[in-house]
């Protein structure tokens, strides 16, 4: 929730400053798509937090991960 706040207010900030405050706007709104995963029981980011494997590697199964990618394309769609 803080997320939220914090992005609408820089949002605020830039839309005074900028031409493209939208961008900002679509970055803090958008990060919902991952929470909606989750809460699904799909969670797309769960392999950082398996501290078994090095993190190059916990990368790496994360972009291999259909989950991840499409939701990594939804979050992608709605910074547009």
């Amino acid at each position: 929730m803080a997320v939220s706040i914090v992005s609408l207010l820089i949002y605020l900030l830039l839309k005074r400053c900028t031409d493209f405050p939208q961008v900002e706007l679509g970055f803090g709104l958008s990060y919902i798509s991952f929470f909606v995963a989750s809460v699904l029981g799909k969670d797309p980011l769960a392999p950082l937090l398996d501290q078994s494997l090095p993190v190059p590697d916990r990368v790496a199964k994360i972009a291999g991960s259909p989950l991840a990618q499409s939701t990594a394309c939804l979050y992608i769609s709605g910074i547009r």
